[in-house]
């Protein structure tokens, strides 16, 4: 028989109870997939309620998730025509609940089709300003504070998007992917 262990959700603090040699996990109840750096078994005891995800997946809009030192919130995704361009409106948030301070960049954020090519952020004026739009302009959060725009990716016209990834840093493992289709995450 496994050795189960329980473990507090990173996301909305739930239990979950999954065998210790495994180093991913489903919420039940927010219903978002996780991958760990280590195999559960090998997370000290008083680590096992503050775990930090290499991988978040997620299906839900509106949540605030943690990834790395980062809170993020996508509050809504959507397409839109513009001018003979397909465009895709992110409308996200970040959060800072640490004591340095953050940066909030445009590239932190990609766009992926179903063949997993990926988009970067588009930062021209005419995407933002004129739909009301303010976007998410590079800067710095200082601590206890917060920063919140719109991010805008042009959508080849066969392209089906799958997901939105949010990187903390350049070459960093730590990512939330928020899921645009309602299939596997894994």
């Amino acid at each position: 028989m496994a050795n189960l262990v329980t473990l507090s959700c990173p996301t909305c603090g739930a239990a979950i109870r999954v065998a210790g040699n495994v180093n991913s996990l489903d919420c039940e109840h927010c219903h978002n997939h996780f991958i760990l750096e280590n195999q559960v078994q090998k997370i000290p005891a008083a680590e096992q309620d503050k775990l930090r995800p290499l991988v978040t997946y997620t299906h839900q809009l509106g949540q605030w998730l943690r990834v790395g030192d980062y809170e993020i919130c996508v509050h809504e995704i959507f397409e839109e025509k513009i001018k003979n361009q397909w465009m895709v409106y992110a409308n996200v948030e970040y959060r800072n609940q640490v004591q340095t301070t953050l940066s909030c960049r445009v590239g932190q954020w990609i766009m992926f089709d179903t063949e997993n090519y990926s988009y970067d952020g588009v930062s021209q004026s005419q995407f933002f300003e004129d739909k009301g739009r303010p976007r998410l302009s590079e800067r710095i959060i200082a601590p206890r504070t917060g920063v919140r725009g719109w991010l805008a990716f042009k959508k080849p016209l066969q392209a089906e998007m799958e997901r939105l990834q949010f990187l903390t840093g350049y070459m960093s493992e730590h990512t939330v992917n928020f899921m645009l289709k309602a299939e596997s995450t894994g």
